[in-house]
């Protein structure tokens, strides 16, 4: 099909907080082809906004979005966007990553394009700092604890906390969760997907509490409540805090920002879990899952999909190098310069599972803000994990999720004669009144 060059492609961006190798492959995109792309930004949180313009019919050409379960499933892509799956980055992936794909699309369709090594997350950490203290990296959850205390012993915050920014506080959980779950990730959350559990269970409870934990301790800065995720970048690199829990873009973010060479000498980056180094992944934007939107304008779509043709093409070997991570496409392969990258890498193929969030089936809420409550001392662990479950299961039965319907009939069922009783009440006290009032 022809494509329109006099267009100007609209792109919804979720993640203007990322590194400068996606600016930059936007911009290489332009000026290879001559298509104009309109980058819109969107608040943070990213996700709400972006769902709200999406169910008031808003379509861009392009839509950055992520490859999470839980996110995913709310774009409807089988009905909203362009079947992808004729295109030739399909069959371009390496044999490692293919299981993206089977993940994401059972059905056999692929609805969007991923071009990222999974996006880790663990914590960040002052190398100089660590150094000075003769600190080693913990194994466990009571190692970590530990050090914080070391750290605060030596007179410096062991944490930032970013919870004015909110959604940063959902990474300080990740990894406490994995050694829950590791084992048997897809039957785990099978079984939270058809309601044969909830958030309230240990796996969860145990992470959270870890977290209000550390809280209690006063191991976060004492100014946690209005920290935000741009002060967290500079506060590790000057060493006002140790650490902080984050995603791999952290230290690539650092690099951009003070260059590599400052990077790899101040910043690493590990995995921790309960009981392990494990390390949470998940498919977050940017680059998780570029999607296309039916516009119902023929050329605008086939200039996106020139975008995509693109950008797993001829653009990809740059992106791939500029980015940093390892390669998921055949016939490019990416050298790590990044040391804290290639550190939480490593710790990566050695054990990992993916966060909640990539393998369940419906909503569970804005988990970011009931962690900012937790922070705030508004919410508990408890009433987190409740919030989470209550929220999940209105969104599942609103979906109708195989296994919710009888969960659905069987509240229905308790609730009838509560009702049944409350009719009959109300006509007996309707009687009476009427009754009272023609006395009167």
């Amino acid at each position: 099909m022809e494509v329109n060059k006099e267009a100007c492609l609209e792109i919804f961006w979720m993640n203007s907080a990322s590194p400068d190798a996606f600016i930059d492959l936007y911009d290489r995109f332009q000026a290879d082809t001559g298509i104009k792309v309109d980058i819109v930004p969107s608040a943070s949180p990213m996700e709400e906004p972006i769902l709200a313009k999406w169910a008031a019919g808003e379509r861009p050409d392009i839509l950055d979005w992520h490859s999470l379960g839980v996110w995913f499933i709310q774009i409807n892509a089988p009905e909203t966007c362009q079947d992808l799956s004729d295109m030739e980055f399909v069959d371009k992936y390496k044999p490692e990553f293919k299981f993206i794909n089977e993940l994401l699309y059972p059905d056999g369709k692929i609805w969007g394009v991923n071009l990222i090594h999974p996006h880790v997350t663990g914590y960040c950490y002052n190398k100089e700092i660590f150094t000075e203290l003769n600190l080693e990296i913990p194994k466990n959850y009571d190692e970590f604890f530990k050090l914080c205390g070391d750290i605060k012993d030596a007179g410096i915050t062991p944490l930032y906390g970013a919870a004015q920014d909110a959604w940063p506080l959902q990474i300080d959980t990740f990894g406490f969760y994995c050694d829950g779950y590791k084992d048997d990730p897809t039957g785990f959350y099978e079984d939270l997907n058809t309601g044969k559990t909830n958030f309230v269970q240990p796996a969860y409870l145990d992470a959270l509490n870890a977290v209000q934990k550390l809280l209690d301790a006063g191991y976060y800065q004492e100014n946690v409540n209005v920290g935000t995720f741009a002060e967290s970048q500079d506060a590790l690199y000057n060493g006002d805090v140790a650490m902080t829990a984050q995603l791999e873009w952290l230290p690539q973010i650092i690099a951009d920002n003070y260059g590599m060479e400052e990077a790899n000498a101040k910043i690493g980056m590990f995995g921790i879990s309960m009981e392990s180094n494990c390390v949470p992944w998940g498919l977050w934007s940017p680059g998780a899952c570029w999607v296309l939107p039916k516009t119902g304008d023929p050329l605008r779509e086939a200039a996106a999909r020139e975008f995509i043709n693109y950008i797993s093409g001829e653009g990809y070997e740059q992106f791939a190098k500029d980015y940093g991570m390892p390669a998921v496409l055949e016939g490019v392969d990416v050298e790590i310069k990044l040391e804290g990258l290639a550190e939480i890498i490593s710790y990566f193929e050695k054990d990992s599972a993916p966060v909640f969030h990539q393998l369940v089936n419906a909503s569970y809420g804005t988990y970011e803000f009931y962690m900012q409550e937790m922070f705030a001392g508004t919410k508990t662990p408890e009433d987190v994990a409740q919030a989470l479950s209550d929220e999940f299961a209105k969104n599942a039965i609103k979906l109708g999720l195989p296994g919710w319907e009888l969960i659905f009939a069987d509240v229905v069922m308790i609730s009838l004669p509560m009702v049944i009783l409350f009719i009959f009440a109300h006509r007996q006290i309707t009687s009476g009144i009427m009754s009272g009032a023609v006395k009167g």
